[in-house]
């Protein structure tokens, strides 16, 4: 038989920190808010770069495609058959 999951039905809202906050105020209330010329800034972060993963799909698609040019060139060549330099 399964087990039935226990749910609690009322959630503390003392769990979050209130570290550096007047007592009583939400964390929202005391964050500052960024100057016009701050926030028209553009982001860096890391997840804009393209990636190991990135980089090695695009060599692998390149290489790939190049392989099947070059294998329709020898059958164009020699057999007459390929699909771009058949003759």
């Amino acid at each position: 038989m399964a087990r039935k999951r226990s749910t609690t039905t009322s959630r503390s809202t003392s769990r979050r920190s209130s570290a550096g906050s007047p007592a009583g105020a939400s964390p929202r209330s005391t964050s500052s808010r960024r100057s016009g010329r701050e926030a028209a800034a553009p982001a860096e972060s890391d997840e804009s770069a393209l990636g190991i993963e990135g980089a090695l799909g695009i060599a692998t698609t390149v290489v790939l495609l190049l392989g099947l040019l070059m294998l329709d060139y020898t059958l164009g060549k020699f057999l007459g058959e390929g699909l771009f330099f058949g003759g």
